[in-house]
């Protein structure tokens, strides 16, 4: 394994404790900073909110009750998201964060693992008749026949 001596800098909450305690930069480091990602995705919070209660701003501390209790996992879901998901991949997801955090590096998965999570996530998901974007096909790494036309990619005119 190697290991990138540093002084502890970051952005607050992506610091795997490792790396906080010893500085030592290790991929592991990386998967446990993806697994705060994946929880801001599945909440639609950011890792600190300073502006919510106290017992509200770290993400992760707010997280960890209603993960482990299936009842109350539907309230930490991105209230913007409007009820419009699957609730099973949604658990799904916060499993793999929770993989992604595991306090000892080694129990944490590689990063090629969590992209193949990822992608068995998605398939099971999407049904197989809707279109996936092209991002999410490249991150499973399926290759599909139908590819983005020009005017899928290009910016809509400005309004005048």
């Amino acid at each position: 394994m190697t290991y990138f001596f540093s002084k502890v800098v970051g952005t607050i909450g992506y610091a795997a404790p490792e790396y906080v305690q010893t500085g030592k930069l290790t991929a592991k480091s990386d998967v446990w900073s993806f697994g705060v990602v994946l929880y801001e995705l599945i909440t639609g919070r950011r890792v600190v909110e300073r502006n919510l209660p106290r017992n509200e701003q770290k993400l992760l501390d707010w997280v960890r009750p209603y993960v482990s209790d299936p009842r109350k996992f539907h309230h930490i879901l991105d209230p913007r998201l409007k009820g419009q998901y699957c609730i099973k991949s949604a658990h799904k997801l916060a499993i793999l964060a929770n993989k992604c955090l595991m306090k000892q590096p080694k129990s944490r998965p590689k990063m090629s693992e969590v992209v193949e999570s990822l992608g068995s996530i998605i398939n099971d998901t999407v049904p197989h008749d809707e279109h996936i974007p092209q991002a999410a096909v490249a991150a499973t790494g399926e290759e599909k026949e139908e590819k983005l036309s020009v005017e899928d990619t290009q910016p809509e005119p400005a309004a005048k």
